[in-house]
């Protein structure tokens, strides 16, 4: 028998079925492109401080917290515990590793059930972008997806789809987020331990929940441990000492500093994933703590609430904005932007109505002055009640914003 030719037939025969293989998949490519937008959903809102420090944080519009990162703002051992544990052929193969799509398939035969998925990080982003059940032609749909990944996108882009399409249980997606609520700090920051878990939550994110299963999470955590160690992304060292690592056992809270300064610069340069302000935390804190002290004399005279702006002359940027006395404190309407609410031209210069006169020597706080009814030149002013209390002290006249004692005194003034 003549090889040679029958080589050829083999290898032309090959050739066909590769160039038939080809043509049918870009075919397929394009009466069903990949659904691009998908890979890159609607963001949360972070909005930060003067010294982009983290003052508030608004739900994305699908009520998820996903704070997208671009790969250089997150530790490269992230990286290296979801390449090692995920997909260690990520970087050679085309989308889809047939080796393990293969054991993956075996392993399932022979379990009888669903027990293995071979699925590489670029099939996982296909499947987070079109979630589906877990059948074999899903499977099929999700393997053609990613071929469709990999040619319109390079490595790094598909590894950047992935730390911020995957899932961390509840409604935290993508490693900003789980970052920050796991362990309060960006990702950049994540040390060997905290990156072997984050790496690890994707696979079952409420069965690997480090605060309602930590046995679980540390168990899986262990294992991503293991295939770093296995390929040198981890010393045995620090894989040893990473296993030891404590887990979060609790969520971190969203920070609520400057709420209504963060609801003003978010209506003001709408939603987008990072709005910064020129609100300095510290300066906040210390203005708020000011006005919270001298509420507490002034609720014994009647005012409820407080607002406080404070400024920095030079620059004009707003260094604090607080629009109530607590945000949270719903009996006292602690959501209103008191710094913002309207007021009447008269109400804001009694003040300075008032301070005059002490400096005057013309009155003084604890000074009687005459609440009822008068009338200027057909102008008949009324309180906002419609009551009239006779005979009160001045610094109740002001903290009242009393209309009838204030146009007495300004009429006298002016007299005199």
């Amino acid at each position: 028998m003549n090889l040679k030719p029958r080589g050829r037939r083999i290898l032309s025969a090959a050739l066909a079925l590769a160039a038939a293989c080809a043509a049918a998949f870009f075919a397929l490519d394009a009466l069903f492109p990949f659904p691009a937008h998908r890979l890159s959903p609607a963001a949360s809102t972070v909005v930060l401080d003067g010294r982009d420090q983290p003052i508030r944080f608004f739900l994305a519009p699908d009520q998820s917290w996903r704070f997208p990162v671009a790969l250089d703002e997150v530790a490269p051992v992230f990286l290296d515990a979801v390449v090692a544990s995920e997909d260690r052929q990520f970087f050679r193969h085309p989308g889809v590793n047939p080796v393990a799509v293969a054991k993956a398939a075996l392993d399932n035969l022979r379990a009888g059930r669903v027990v293995r998925g071979g699925s590489t990080v670029t099939m996982q982003v296909a499947r987070m972008a079109e979630p589906s059940a877990r059948t074999f032609g899903a499977k099929l749909a999700e393997c053609f997806r990613a071929l469709q990944l990999e040619l319109r996108h390079s490595k790094r882009e598909i590894l950047e789809f992935y730390v911020n399409m995957a899932p961390f249980g509840g409604n935290i997606v993508g490693v900003g987020a789980a970052s920050w609520f796991y362990f309060g700090k960006p990702p950049s920051m994540l040390s060997l331990s905290e990156a072997a878990l984050l790496a690890a939550i994707p696979r079952s994110p409420n069965r690997l929940s480090p605060v309602r299963h930590p046995e679980a999470a540390a168990r899986a955590r262990a294992s991503v441990l293991a295939a770093m160690q296995a390929c040198g992304a981890a010393t045995p060292e620090g894989a040893a000492e990473a296993r030891d690592a404590g887990l979060p056992q609790r969520l971190t809270r969203p920070p609520l500093i400057a709420p209504h300064a963060a609801q003003m610069a978010l209506a003001r340069q709408g939603r987008a994933a990072r709005i910064r302000t020129t609100v300095e935390a510290r300066v906040h804190e210390l203005a708020r703590q000011a006005m919270r002290a001298r509420l507490t004399e002034l609720r014994a005279m009647g005012v409820e609430n407080a607002a406080v702006v404070v400024i920095d002359v030079a620059t004009r940027r707003v260094l604090s904005l607080a629009g109530s006395a607590d945000y949270l404190d719903d009996a006292r309407f602690g959501r209103v932007n008191a710094a913002l609410a309207r007021r009447s031209p008269g109400s804001a210069l009694k003040p300075f109505l008032y301070a005059l006169a002490f400096e005057d020597g013309l009155a003084a706080p604890e000074s009687l002055l005459l609440d009822i009814p008068i009338t200027l030149g057909g102008y008949d002013p009324r309180n906002y009640d419609g009551a009239y209390r006779g005979r009160v002290e001045a610094a109740e006249a002001l903290a009242h914003s009393l209309n009838a004692p204030a146009v007495r005194r300004s009429e006298e003034r002016r007299v005199g």
